[in-house]
């Protein structure tokens, strides 16, 4: 498929059970869920470290209502953050699966509307 998209991705759902969460398509599924923060290694060993958030959809703002997404990509470890508040760490140290470069994909994956406004992108 032409339009495939894999990789690590910022999931946010309407319920906000994964909002926040590092999910990695077509790869290794939920990596660091919703207030983890997670350390991954060879051979698919994923070790949660610490928690960031409890409960992290505390920090989601209404529907209706626009939220601020930060992810900082810096070498092998990803932070989501929203609203301010870190959602998810993950330090990929799994050097046969991570990515550390790769395209930047805005999406819905199951139905609704999603709006973006104000995207940009920073060099660290």
């Amino acid at each position: 498929m032409p339009w495939q998209v894999s990789g690590y991705q910022f999931d946010m759902d309407s319920g906000n059970g994964y909002t926040g969460q590092l999910y990695e398509g077509q790869g290794r599924s939920i990596v660091a869920g919703p207030g983890e923060m997670v350390q991954l290694f060879a051979s698919g060993l994923r070790f949660v470290i610490g928690r960031v958030a409890e409960p992290a959809s505390q920090f989601v703002k209404p529907l209706g209502e626009w939220n601020q997404i930060e992810i900082i990509a810096r070498g092998n470890t990803l932070i989501h953050m929203m609203n301010g508040h870190v959602m998810s760490v993950t330090i990929d140290d799994d050097p046969a699966r991570r990515a550390l470069q790769g395209i930047i994909s805005l999406q819905l994956e199951a139905g609704g509307q999603i709006w973006y406004r104000n995207v940009w992108l920073k060099h660290l």
